[in-house]
């Protein structure tokens, strides 16, 4: 994720601000790079005659911020600064339709299982061209859920 087919790589809102593709990284020792704990949602946007539109951008942040809480991963910032986040980041990356992943997870906190630091958390917000779910034969045939 992060660059389209031309190899154009987009900017990436990571722990509160716009960054290069290039300069979003996270410590080897990352606490969800060896337990996994973080949580995600994944966010559409849609071609409009008005621009892209988000789809239930509230009720995927809403989702975000408990799947957060549950497992007791701090956000530190707003419900509307991560929203304004999304809608900044769609609107840097200049596409028209869009996959928005918002990742919460927890950074470089020691290598015990129970983090030293609660707080060390990275927030990152990717958006990147993301045609058909599932496929445009999908699209045009329909698909069959069983």
């Amino acid at each position: 994720m992060g660059s389209n087919e031309m190899g154009t790589k987009y900017k990436i809102w990571f722990n509160g601000e716009l960054r290069d593709y290039d300069d979003c990284k996270v410590h080897v020792l990352s606490h969800a790079l060896h337990y996994g704990s973080s949580v995600f949602e994944g966010i559409r946007a849609y071609k409009t005659p008005q621009g892209p539109a988000i789809f239930r951008l509230d009720e995927h942040l809403e989702r975000l911020y408990y799947s957060a809480a549950i497992h007791r991963i701090p956000i530190r910032y707003s419900f509307d600064e991560i929203r304004e986040a999304c809608i900044e980041t769609v609107r840097a990356t200049g596409l028209e339709s869009a996959y928005i992943r918002p990742l919460v997870a927890r950074g470089n906190c020691g290598l015990g299982l129970i983090p030293k630091n609660m707080d060390t958390v990275d927030i990152s917000i990717a958006v990147d061209f993301w045609g058909a779910y599932l496929g445009e034969e999908g699209l045009k045939n329909g698909i069959r859920a069983c």
